[in-house]
């Protein structure tokens, strides 16, 4: 087998695997948050499944290896990351009603990336077995095939934080992912049936690839308060930022017959206002309220975080207090 290709399948599992582990924590943030606990989470459980694989794989690639066979693990491993679109918005906004945020984002992380993580570490050691066989300079020969994996890690680092996340978004970064690890299957597996899977999946992935980009007919009812056609919705902007996706999009209140304007980070509703007044649009953000009722004689308040700046506007515009310290981060 040519090295070239052999560096190649190296240095693209290495971005793979540091691009997908960039991508992890923009998955996990929007239902944990990024404190200690989720990073340590992600990074040491996307270790020990690498860790795993290797070991496995080594075991693996001493008794068998071909083409074929390393075809077949990166068709699994696409497979895997190709899931992902449907499926971690779903395990993330599930695990975070159940668990706190250190075993919601453990129990999450295992969920969405050991497995393809796994595969990944399977995949290495049936590359130097490939790359190597019969020849005499295998410890130069596997050094290179350490090296092209390295330098595509370095890769996948540097763009999961500036090229996917900015730019692509996170569900259009797993098809992204997906495709190049089922274009490397096919090259390995040419010579089977098992080929004629890879477009198969393709085509299923390309098919889930766009709902983050599409919103679904029929009404929706949000908080109890509003009702939704999200049918009719017009989006006004959408925004690729280092922390995530955001969305602004304007519609029609149902019960009121009112327009309003909200905005998704990540998929998940963050705020919303009426664009005829300052109303409060959510019925949880109106117990911040609370907080006059139980201390009336307050005369400084301090409001901490943004958003949509629905809250402020409406504090600044009814409030007792006559002096405001505002601090908007």
């Amino acid at each position: 087998m040519k090295l070239f290709l052999i560096e190649l399948c190296a240095f693209l599992l290495g971005l793979a695997t540091m691009a997908l582990e960039i991508i992890g924590l923009g998955v996990l943030a929007p239902h944990f948050g990024i404190p200690l606990t989720v990073v340590s989470n992600l990074i040491g459980i996307i270790l020990f499944s690498l860790a795993l694989g290797y070991w496995s794989g080594g075991k693996w690639a001493e008794r068998n290896t071909s083409k074929i066979i390393l075809g077949r693990i990166l068709l699994i491993s696409a497979c895997l990351v190709g899931i992902l679109l449907p499926l971690h918005g779903f395990i993330g906004s599930l695990l975070r009603v159940y668990f706190s945020v250190t075993s919601g984002s453990f129990f999450a992380t295992v969920i969405l990336f050991a497995a393809p993580m796994f595969f990944f570490g399977v995949a290495l050691p049936h590359l130097v077995s490939l790359g190597t066989k019969g020849i005499s300079k295998s410890g130069i020969l596997g050094g290179r095939i350490y090296a092209s994996s390295s330098l595509g890690s370095v890769a996948g680092t540097l763009s999961g934080g500036f090229l996917f996340i900015p730019y692509f978004a996170i569900d259009s970064s797993f098809f992204i992912i997906s495709s190049i690890l089922l274009l490397l299957s096919i090259l390995f597996m040419r010579e089977t049936k098992l080929i004629l899977f890879s477009p198969i999946f393709f085509v299923v992935m390309f098919i889930f690839s766009p709902l983050e980009y599409r919103s679904s007919g029929g009404i929706t009812r949000m908080d109890g308060s509003i009702q939704i056609d999200l049918a009719k919705l017009k989006k006004i902007d959408d925004i690729n930022s280092q922390y995530g996706r955001i969305q602004i999009y304007e519609g029609m209140d149902e019960i009121s017959q009112r327009l309003m304007r909200f905005m998704r980070v990540n998929r998940e509703l963050h705020s919303g206002t009426f664009l005829d007044s300052d109303e409060l649009v959510f019925k949880y953000a109106k117990f911040n309220r609370l907080a006059g009722h139980f201390n009336p004689e307050a005369q400084k308040a301090l409001l901490i975080g943004g958003g949509g700046y629905t809250y402020a506007n409406y504090f600044l515009g009814d409030t007792p207090l006559f002096d405001v310290e505002k601090i908007w981060k």
